[in-house]
């Protein structure tokens, strides 16, 4: 089979969800024995690609038009049997089948966080109407892109994410180490992502600067934003926990792994996601979770996760007291969420996109 994956993800932004799911699949199912030629256009390496074009910096204008045509003259010399695109990015004339991965409805049920949402919209409609065969991430996402787009159910299959392989628990030697290395000196909550909108992030740290033991629990923030917003900058400065509250950048897997298994909780207060990679990452590394009740994190987390209303600052509070005050707790989320993170891997994930592969190509 010939496929090609157009990484467009990779214009935006170096690491992330989306970026993992093609590396993931390209590594797969273009490794030795497989069968398949794979062609990376705009991805950041070629290996075991039969041809790769290099990514470029952010496209947008002339850059945007010109990179459209390099794509178009590679689809025609490479012919693929699956185009599969990264971010709703279908060229008029593919002579293969359109396959197009649905992550999320967030611009469409919020559009107030965007701007100019209505370009992006436009371009996920038509990739949508365009696709031979659509795949969500999550049954979740599966009924908001039914009743949203107002699609026939069978066009549409589920296939679930999993962490990286490199997630996973971390020795009581590497977490010694690790503290050291970056002056964590007091036990901390860990949350992941960006911070804007709803994710909800707001009202975590609202609840934090309330909170009793936020002298003794620092909160660390990992991805995201750079600089504070002026709402965050007030709160940590109002309540005086420039000491406790550390926003880093976004970091590798390694490193990340480190932060979530020496994590005393992790909390993702996120009231909408597609799916939710972070907590599935979090709990492949035995790191208890703390999760605002929406549904597609309790499609992924099931029995592993403590919930609390997502607007709740009151119920977010009683949780994080609760989980603190309870080694058996912790103990106990820890056990379960490992378990659960092993129902999700990256083998089923690449074998069943085959699958929906060979299916959309009449096999």
């Amino acid at each position: 089979m010939k496929i090609f994956y157009d990484g467009y993800i990779y214009t935006y932004k170096k690491y992330g969800g989306i970026n993992r799911i093609f590396t993931e699949l390209a590594d797969s199912l273009g490794g030795p024995g497989k069968g398949n030629q794979i062609y990376r256009f705009r991805f950041s390496d070629n290996k075991t690609a039969v041809s790769c074009f290099y990514q470029v910096p952010k496209l947008g204008g002339l850059m945007r038009r010109y990179d459209n045509m390099i794509l178009a003259g590679r689809i025609r010399k490479f012919r693929p049997d699956i185009y599969h695109t990264s971010y709703y990015r279908l060229p008029v004339e593919i002579p293969g089948k359109k396959i197009v991965t649905v992550y999320d409805l967030i611009h469409e049920k919020y559009p107030q966080y965007f701007s100019k949402p209505e370009v992006f919209l436009n371009q996920k409609k038509a990739s949508i109407e365009a696709a031979d065969m659509l795949l969500a991430i999550s049954e979740t996402t599966r009924r908001d892109l039914i009743e949203y787009y107002r699609l026939a159910p069978e066009k549409v299959t589920v296939i679930y994410l999993a962490a990286s392989h490199v997630f996973s628990r971390v020795t009581a030697e590497e977490k010694q180490l690790f503290q050291q290395a970056n002056n964590l000196t007091k036990p901390f909550l860990l949350y992941v992502g960006q911070r804007k909108g709803y994710k909800n992030y707001l009202t975590l740290l609202q609840v934090y600067s309330k909170w009793s033991s936020n002298r003794e629990v620092d909160l660390i923030s990992v991805g995201g934003e750079a600089g504070l917003s002026p709402e965050e900058a007030k709160i940590i400065r109002d309540c005086n926990l420039k000491g406790s509250v550390r926003m880093l950048a976004g970091m590798g897997d390694q490193q990340l792994r480190l932060y979530y298994g020496t994590a005393l909780a992790f909390v993702y207060p996120s009231y909408y996601e597609g799916f939710g990679l972070p907590v599935l990452e979090a709990m492949a590394c035995g790191t208890p979770v703390l999760l605002a009740k929406s549904p597609s994190l309790e499609e992924v987390a099931a029995k592993a996760g403590l919930y609390f209303t997502p607007l709740s600052a009151q119920e977010l509070h009683s949780k994080l007291e609760e989980l603190v005050n309870s080694e058996n707790l912790r103990n106990q989320l820890s056990l379960q969420g490992l378990m659960r993170s092993q129902e999700f891997n990256w083998e089923k994930t690449c074998a069943d996109t085959y699958n929906a592969y060979l299916r959309a190509l009449g096999g």
